[in-house]
């Protein structure tokens, strides 16, 4: 089941644990998936060998109002990747084509077409390189704890991401020809691929507008940057969006007192401060 939807509200409109756990089952893709309470009249629904892959469009403000705080230990979460872009790309809504650029770009969209018709109607096992394999031996038994992102959220993801690294593989080797072979250039690729879009995935949170807690609240502070010195105002900028003026200096005094800050100088009555507390994003492009 390939599934593809510019809001994820369009598949799950309201947390549903259930749902979530059928959509586990089917991504593990076990030899067999049984479903009772699906058959629309009790009957059972079973399908042989299932897969089930997609991409989805949604913002902080939905992630946050939608999945309690248990939810981010499910399965679910660990099985996704997150990727938050907050640049606005702008294109032209009108554009004046003479003859040869309007063939030039229908030529593009027929390419295109037919790659993703291919595409979805390979099948099969992939093969992996004998040097694949021992490069994904290599990430998966030591560089996974080296680089892994120690945010609280990504806990269970940090246990699938070397199964991550493969599909990403699986993917650009895809891209590249129909042959179903991983090769050491999409190992690469996949690699390069998966740590940008780590070192970017606990931004997702910080404008997640629910009740987290102080520990969370620290945890953005520290996550926002990477940089090593921040000025008071900047952390101000960073909390105000989900907390009230009054409760934004006991934050930043608790993270005085607490060792995730230390002030390195104040100047007009505002404070500079040093992180104490390592950054995961610095750990996980390393």
């Amino acid at each position: 089941l390939l599934m593809c939807s510019p809001e994820l509200g369009v598949l799950i409109p309201e947390y549903n644990p259930s749902l979530l756990s059928f959509i586990c089952d089917a991504y593990n893709c076990d030899e067999q998936l049984d479903e009772q309470t699906r058959g629309g009249r009790g009957d059972a629904v079973e399908a042989p060998y299932p897969h089930i892959a997609g991409i989805f469009g949604g913002t902080p403000a939905f992630v946050g109002s939608t999945f309690p705080e248990e939810a981010y230990g499910m399965g679910f979460f660990s099985r996704i990747i997150m990727v938050l872009e907050t640049r606005l790309h702008r294109k032209k809504l009108y554009r004046n084509l003479n003859g040869a650029e309007r063939k030039k770009y229908a030529d593009m969209w027929h390419k295109l077409v037919g790659d993703l018709r291919i595409i979805s109607h390979l099948g099969g096992e992939f093969t992996l390189e004998d040097i694949v394999q021992d490069k994904i031996n290599e990430f998966h038994l030591h560089r996974c704890d080296d680089t892994e992102l120690s945010h609280s959220r990504f806990t269970d993801y940090n246990t699938r991401r070397s199964f991550h690294l493969q599909k990403l593989a699986m993917v650009f080797s895809i891209s590249r020809s129909n042959e179903l072979i991983v090769r050491h250039e999409d190992l690469e690729r996949a690699q390069d691929l998966l740590f940008r879009t780590e070192a970017r995935m606990p931004q997702v949170f910080a404008d997640l507008a629910n009740g987290r807690g102080f520990h969370n609240s620290v945890e953005e502070v520290l996550t926002s940057t990477k940089e090593i010195v921040m000025k008071e105002q900047q952390i101000h900028r960073i909390l105000r969006k989900k907390h009230k003026p009054y409760e934004i200096e006991k934050i930043i005094n608790n993270m005085e007192k607490g060792g995730e800050l230390e002030v390195i100088s104040k100047q007009n009555g505002l404070r500079t401060f040093r992180v104490v507390k390592e950054i995961p994003e610095l750990r996980a492009v390393k």
